[in-house]
């Protein structure tokens, strides 16, 4: 029987496989990029419901060792402290490499401006170039973190759900009136729309942080006497449908898209999804494959866009129309084992950094050891 972390990894590779699937469709396989990109951007998704069930086993870390008093300046300070280590260096690195990489849309950052700094900064409210929107949105759920998993652990797992749930209804109402709510933002000129709606749903990156990976460890008690690997692929199959059913202009009932209709169901698909998977904790297809992508996928996200370029610069890959697909994908299978290894040195590289500056072991979330009451 796999770990908890290879489920959680393996689910964190389906998800890193679609966004470069995605990426490099986009420039050198069009024909696939058509059935892929919209299904790969709600992939993203379990990204952040991943996010919040690691966060949850660090903050149990420090509560228990405030000997379960609320947590002081200095114990937050060294959440904050891990979290920048974590994500920092390897961020700033990716962006160095793609000012100098990816010269078209990336010039500015070569310029020395608040904008830029903004963005060095990971600053959640500034729109941020190509795939790099996905840095800043994780911030705003660390931000968030330290008050979501208080209001988790003062609450019983029903009422944080019913919370949970009314967050996610606020959201929607907001969402319905998208532009209306960006029009008004954009009069400001402080925030970026972009940065706090994805997918047309207002800050569905800290709904889904709450609602599914804090929440993720408590329901699993619920869950595990009824979660079997045919519950899991019922779980998965829902997860594609309503994905299907919120991805497209199907219909519209009284000014709401089925976009809109159908989305929350998308959600709660996704949810039930992770937190089936994790609590049967059984064997899926290519385990060990996929969840060893997932254990680098923070570091693939960050560089893989450099990785296709690179090739592309020395005449491996092509975009031009008569470019063969099946010497473009021959090209990429290739060298990925290279990409692959220089990505693991650059986050064994990034965790040895974090030990040196914070003179202690760095542990990855551990396997579902406790149970919140």
């Amino acid at each position: 029987m796999p770990s908890t972390r290879q489920t959680t990894s393996y689910l964190k590779g389906l998800a890193i496989i679609m966004v470069m699937l995605k990426h490099y469709s986009g420039g050198y396989a069009p024909g696939l990029a058509q059935m892929i990109r919209e299904y790969a951007d709600f992939f993203v998704l379990l990204f952040f419901i991943l996010s919040g069930y690691g966060l949850y086993y660090t903050m149990q870390r420090l509560e228990e060792r405030a000997e379960g008093k609320p947590l002081n300046a200095g114990q937050m300070g060294s959440f904050f402290w891990q979290r920048a280590l974590r994500i920092y260096p390897l961020f700033w690195l990716s962006l160095i490499s793609a000012t100098l990489i990816l010269v078209v849309g990336w010039e500015d950052l070569r310029e020395l401006s608040f904008r830029t700094v903004g963005i060095y900064l990971a600053f959640p409210l500034i729109r941020h170039p190509g795939y790099t929107w996905f840095i800043p949105a994780l911030i705003q759920c660390y931000l968030a973190a330290p008050i979501l998993y208080y209001l988790f652990r003062k609450m019983n797992i029903q009422r944080y759900v019913a919370f949970v749930l009314g967050l996610g209804a606020a959201f929607m109402i907001v969402s319905v009136f998208h532009q209306r709510v960006t029009d008004l933002i954009n009069q400001t000129g402080f925030i970026d729309p972009e940065t706090i709606f994805y997918r047309n749903m207002f800050l569905i990156n800290i709904l889904l942080f709450a609602g599914g990976g804090l929440a993720i460890p408590g329901l699993i008690r619920y869950l595990k006497p009824y979660v079997n690997i045919y519950v899991v692929l019922a779980c998965f199959a829902a997860f594609l449908i309503t994905m299907y059913l919120a991805r497209g202009l199907l219909f519209s009932v009284k000014g709401l898209s089925s976009q809109q209709l159908f989305f929350p169901l998308f959600l709660i698909s996704a949810l039930t999804f992770c937190a089936s998977a994790i609590a049967a904790n059984r064997k899926l297809p290519l385990g060990k494959v996929i969840a060893y992508l997932g254990a680098y996928s923070l570091v693939l996200y960050l560089f893989h866009w450099q990785y296709f370029t690179l090739l592309d610069d020395i005449g491996l890959l092509s975009d031009t129309p008569d470019a063969s697909v099946w010497l473009n994908a021959v090209a990429v299978i290739a060298f990925f084992p290279v990409f692959l290894g220089l990505c693991i040195a650059l986050q064994k590289s990034a965790t040895w950094l974090r030990k040196l500056l914070t003179r202690a072991e760095v542990k990855e979330p551990p396997a579902l050891s406790y149970q919140p009451e």
